[in-house]
């Protein structure tokens, strides 16, 4: 696989989550990524599951991220919960 690319964020080099999903794609053809949206009063959260095998359910990786109801995401144009799922999965 080659080198991601990157872009500067605060001076650090940082992998876009799109890129990200390309690479694991590639690297993992039987993986999977697995969403799943939870709500409370105050908030929606994402629980994203990455499996590199999908057959193989014991290997799993997970990532969460939160998005608080009436807040804007502090993305021109993007929801706040487009935002907390891509925050999930990256």
């Amino acid at each position: 696989m080659t080198k991601l690319p990157t872009i500067s964020i605060h001076g650090k080099d940082y992998v876009l989550v799109k890129d990200r999903v390309l690479a694991f794609n590639e690297l993992h053809p039987e993986g999977a990524v697995i969403t799943e949206r939870l709500e409370s009063a105050e908030s929606i959260i994402f629980k994203a599951s990455i499996y590199p095998d999908a057959k193989n359910k014991e290997r799993c990786f997970t990532g969460h991220s939160e998005a608080i109801r009436g807040q804007s995401s502090g993305i021109a144009g993007q929801s706040p919960i487009e935002v907390a799922e891509t925050s999930a999965v990256g």
